[in-house]
């Protein structure tokens, strides 16, 4: 098969900058060696027009204009519109950069072209592409949060829509019942081997160690988990607690003007520039040299720390669609103490692999917290039962499930109907 993918319009695609591009790359070097893939992205400053690397092809293309056109659209004109017809879902959202990619797969004449995320993109890929089987893969929960006759037009153009858990696949194919056969799960994926580590060796004189990795914006919960940690600190010295991710507030047109969640709502107050620094302040100065902040950290290092701490702590508030944190933890033998919001409940036996708890609660979060750092066992026991899980959503695997979604969709098109 010749598969093509695109890549989101901001991402980039070597180093990939983000999950989806990383999960891109992955499961795209695997296909390699069975068939022709290609993925698409927007070309830098000086960046070749391609690349090739672990048997992928590279695209890369140059939208010119398409930051004008992004601020004519997010005018303040363009604000009187309604939530669920936000620019971001418009067509001529970063429009140059996906008609160059349109011509170049026309010339291509791929078998499959691989979309994330963006809807509007599909029926652009339908008229270059005919006899393609195009894939609409969903990371977020957008196709039943955006308006549904705009989303249901463009999903008639899409022969598979993925979703990166059954949270979003169920609410999508809840929404959109006439399109059931078409919405199928493909979880996100982790390299395991990078986080596969020995149990942590530790005395009763060391420090317990808790880690957060991910980005820090409000629906993250990073102001819950630094509640929850002052709860305890007074109590427990010997606690420490490492934040590991810059600021990354999520865009009020991807957040907190479209999901109508009260929990998410209740965020407002919170959702801004600076929302990193509001942290450190809720931490009393007494207790502030024991929260350790670090903007960013190579997976290699992360790897390190996380082999390093004693307890994982995932406290989104909004509904999670995955959390690829919480299967990096896992692999690393690392109990994790994750709220039971999104696609999470989907990656944790409650007691058994993991910890759920409810979002937006600190009291119960500190709780958690608290039950685990005073009994080992159990922590030794969730520790050695999570690699098992973790293996689950291997690259390997996604990738098999991927290919075999393709082929079987693509068999199912050639059989003649009777």
């Amino acid at each position: 098969m010749r598969i093509h993918f695109l890549t989101q319009p901001w991402a980039r695609a070597l180093p990939p900058s983000e999950s989806i591009a990383i999960w891109t790359r992955e499961v795209g070097r695997r296909l390699a060696d069975r068939h022709e893939v290609v993925v698409w992205a927007r070309r830098g400053r000086h960046e070749r027009a391609k690349i090739q690397e672990d048997g992928v092809e590279y695209r890369f293309v140059v939208g010119n204009g398409d930051y004008r056109l992004e601020q004519l659209l997010t005018s303040r004109f363009d604000r009187l519109r309604s939530p669920q017809r936000p620019p971001f879902a418009s067509p001529l959202y970063n429009a140059a950069y996906h008609l160059a990619i349109a011509r170049g797969l026309a010339r291509a004449k791929p078998d499959v072209v691989h979309i994330q995320n963006f809807s509007q993109v599909v029926p652009l890929v339908r008229r270059a592409c005919p006899q393609a089987l195009i894939v609409l893969h969903m990371h977020c929960e957008w196709l039943n949060q955006l308006d549904r006759r705009m989303i249901a037009r463009r999903l008639a153009k899409a022969d598979l829509v993925l979703g990166c858990s059954n949270h979003i696949t169920d609410a999508a194919r809840a929404a959109f019942p006439e399109y059931a056969d078409r919405f199928h799960t493909v979880y996100e994926g982790v390299d395991i081997d990078n986080f596969r580590q020995s149990s942590r060796t530790r005395t009763d004189d060391d420090p317990l160690q808790l880690l957060f990795v991910a980005r820090v914006s409000p629906e993250k919960g990073v102001h819950v988990l630094v509640d929850a940690f002052t709860r305890l600190a007074a109590a427990r010295p010997e606690l420490r607690l490492a934040v590991i991710g810059g600021e990354g507030v999520m865009p009020r047109e991807f957040g907190l003007d479209l999901d109508s969640n009260e929990r998410v709502q209740a965020l407002e107050p919170l959702w801004h520039a600076g929302y990193l620094e509001d942290c450190r302040e809720r931490i009393p100065s007494q207790f502030r040299d024991r929260v350790e902040f670090i903007p960013w950290m190579p997976q290699a290092g992360l790897a390190e720390r996380m082999a390093s701490a004693d307890i994982f702590i995932v406290p989104s508030v909004w509904e999670e669609p995955f959390g690829t944190p919480v299967i990096e933890a896992m692999a690393s033998r690392l109990p994790v103490i994750a709220t039971r919001v999104g696609g999470i409940p989907e990656l944790i036996t409650h007691h058994v692999d993991g910890w759920l708890v409810p979002p937006g609660d600190p009291a119960a979060l500190a709780d958690a917290i608290d039950t685990l750092a005073n009994d080992p066992t159990t922590r030794t026991a969730i520790a050695s039962a999570a690699p098992t899980r973790a293996q689950r959503f291997a690259f390997e695997q996604i990738t098999d499930a991927v290919e075999q979604l393709y082929e079987t969709r693509i068999a199912s098109q050639d059989t003649p109907s009777s």
